[in-house]
Formats: structure tokens, C-alpha cells, sequence
């Protein structure tokens, strides 16, 4: 959760480091609609893409592109609805439970806007 949002808090990111793993979920996304995402992510402002080779569960391989963040603040705190959006989508994906376990011990913060708290924890209601 190193990325610096504009909202002062962290985001999640991919940090490359030589032999690490990242466990996460791919997505077949329409071209028309990348380009949504591209925008609402913040593509060259926020994250620069990088393609890479994903290993699936069953082992086989597809290329792949990711959003690494180009505004990195290791001191950064995610707030809590934020984590809790992480590990809810963990949770349902599947991840192992040890690779949950080291997203459950983030340090979080309480977003200063209650109406933006409010909106993202409705979706659970």
C-alpha cells in the first residue's frame, strides 16, 4: 500500500522485487473500457504499466499488464475501508491464507471524509 493517492492515503501497488511473489486476480478487460481504466487510475500520472508473465493455479503462463505506481511513500497508510475492500476480495478469490494473514496486520487509517467511508462500506450493506 505504497501508493501515494491524492487523498493523502496509501494504495495498493505492485513493487517490483526480484524473487518475490504477488498473488492477485486477472481480468480480461475490453479495450473501450481500458481506456476507462487507464484514466481513472491515473495512467501515466498515478501508475505507468508494465506487462508481465503470470503464472495461473494450474501453472500454465499468459502475458499480462499490471499498473506499478510511479508515486511510491513506504510511510503511507491505507484507510481502513480501503483494507477491508482488499481483503474481502482476498478472501473471495481465494488467496492462501498465510499471504492473507500478512494483509491483515496493515497498519491503517480513519478516512477524515465519513461520507467517502460511508459510500465505500455501503457496498457491503
Amino acid at each position: 500500500f505504497h501508493k501515494a493517492s491524492r487523498d493523502g492515503s496509501g494504495k495498493g501497488d505492485v513493487c517490483p522485487s526480484p524473487g518475490e511473489t504477488v498473488i492477485g486476480v486477472v481480468y480480461d478487460i475490453d479495450d473501450s473500457e481500458r481506456e476507462i481504466l487507464d484514466r481513472i487510475e491515473g495512467l501515466g500520472s498515478g501508475y505507468r504499466q508494465e506487462d508481465v508473465v503470470v503464472t495461473l493455479a494450474d501453472g500454465s503462463t499468459l502475458e499480462a499488464t499490471t499498473y506499478i505506481a510511479l508515486d511510491v511513500d513506504p510511510s503511507i497508510k491505507p484507510y481502513a475501508w480501503y483494507l477491508q475492500h482488499v481483503l474481502i476480495g482476498a478472501r473471495e478469490h481465494g488467496f492462501p491464507q498465510d499471504y492473507i494473514s500478512t494483509i491483515e496486520v496493515t497498519t491503517t487509517h480513519k478516512d477524515p471524509d465519513s461520507g467517502r467511508r460511508e459510500r465505500e462500506l455501503a457496498i457491503y450493506a
